[in-house]
C-alpha cells in the first residue's frame, strides 16, 4: 500500500518563512517543497497540518505532566497523524517530517525502512544534540492498531514543551 506524507505547523507563515533554517542553507519553504517534491515522485499523498491548540490545551493535565503545558502547538502532530489514519484507512504507514526538517536522498522510503523488520510499527532515531530516545521530528509509522494505540496515549501523556514521544 501507499504511505502518505504528513508535516505540522502552527501557522501558515512560519511555513513560507524565507530565512535559512539553522544548521542548513534551506528555509522552512524550501524544506516544506522538498517533501511535496518527495510525495509526488513517489505517488504519495502529503497532508500538512496547520493550527493551534490552545482552547483544547487550556487546563489539560496528564497523568504525567503536573505543571501542565507550555506551549500551544504539542499534540498538534499527534492529532494530525491519527486524523490521517481515521480519515484514510486505506495509507499503509505514515512518514511525519517536522516543517523544518528537509528531504534530500528521494531514493530511500518508509517501505526500505519498515522492510528492515515485519515487526516494526515505528522507525525514529535519537537526536544528534542530545540525547532523547525517540526524536520526534521524523517518524515512519506502519499503520496498524498499535500505531494507533501509541499515538493516542501519546495525545493523552502530552507533556511540558516537547513534543518527543
Amino acid at each position: 500500500g501507499r504511505f502518505a506524507v504528513v508535516t505540522t505547523s502552527d501557522e501558515v507563515s512560519y511555513v513560507a518563512r524565507p530565512d535559512l533554517l539553522k544548521y542548513s542553507n534551506l528555509s522552512q519553504w524550501s524544506a516544506l517543497q522538498s517533501k511535496i517534491d518527495y510525495a509526488r515522485q513517489h505517488d504519495m499523498p502529503m497532508f500538512v497540518v496547520i493550527g493551534r491548540l490552545d482552547q483544547i490545551q487550556r487546563g489539560f493535565h496528564s497523568p504525567t505532566c503536573l505543571k501542565g503545558l507550555v506551549i500551544r502547538h504539542i499534540g498538534l502532530k499527534v492529532l494530525g497523524l491519527l486524523a490521517v489514519f481515521v480519515l484514510k484507512p486505506d495509507v499503509a504507514g505514515l512518514l511525519y517530517a517536522d516543517v523544518d526538517a528537509a528531504i534530500i536522498d528521494f531514493s530511500i522510503t518508509p517501505h526500505d525502512y519498515l522492510a528492515l523488520s515485519a515487526q516494526a510499527d515505528l522507525i525514529a532515531t535519537g537526536n544528534w544534540r542530545m540525547p532523547v530516545l525517540a526524536n520526534g521530528g521524523v517518524l515512519i509509522f506502519r499503520n496498524t492498531q498499535r500505531s494507533v494505540r501509541l499515538l493516542s496515549r501519546w495525545w493523552g501523556y502530552r507533556c511540558s514543551k516537547r513534543d518527543q514521544p
